[in-house]
């Protein structure tokens, strides 16, 4: 029973999501109207910057009055 859950089901379980026809990000906009994509809802810290990596894994640190606004984005694969 243990090799069967092994051999079948597991890799059905990972082919499963590897096979989600859409990817969620968040969309950061900044005041100068660039747009960064983050991989993770970004945090805000205690001395006023939003922190976050983005689909490329650059960290970024940008203060908070800069940020238009954030907000989630889904994307096609």
């Amino acid at each position: 029973m243990k090799k069967l859950v092994f051999f079948v089901v597991l890799p059905l379980l990972v082919q499963a999501c590897a096979l989600r026809s859409e990817q969620g990000m968040y969309e950061v906009k900044m005041m100068a109207g660039d747009v960064l994509y983050a991989k993770n809802s970004p945090k805000l810290d205690g001395k006023g910057f939003y922190r976050f990596r983005d689909v490329n894994g650059r960290d970024y640190k940008v203060k908070s009055n800069l940020v238009l606004y954030i907000k989630p984005a889904r994307f096609k694969r």
